[in-house]
């Protein structure tokens, strides 16, 4: 059998990825753009006025990194959870 038989023979079970969770996929999609402009600003904010900033700001960040690469695990974002 191949890919295009196969696919054929799954029907719409693919379908799924594409329309469950729009919300949840907007909404990682625009998490991961602030935690990228954070980084950007604390990387910029330390290189160019040698600012020191609390390890609080990077715990938020690393913590905020985690939470989202469990949304970006395939079997989250796609709804094949629940």
């Amino acid at each position: 059998m191949n890919s295009e038989q196969f696919r054929c023979a799954l029907g719409d079970i693919w379908s799924g990825y594409f329309s469950t969770r729009p919300f949840i996929k907007r909404r990682e999609r625009s998490v991961h753009n602030i935690i990228r402009a954070a980084d950007i600003i604390v990387a910029r904010a330390r290189k160019e006025m040698g600012v020191k900033l609390e390890s609080e700001v990077d715990d938020k960040l690393r913590t905020a990194r985690r939470i989202l690469s469990l949304i970006q695990h395939h079997d989250a974002i796609t709804g094949a959870l629940y």
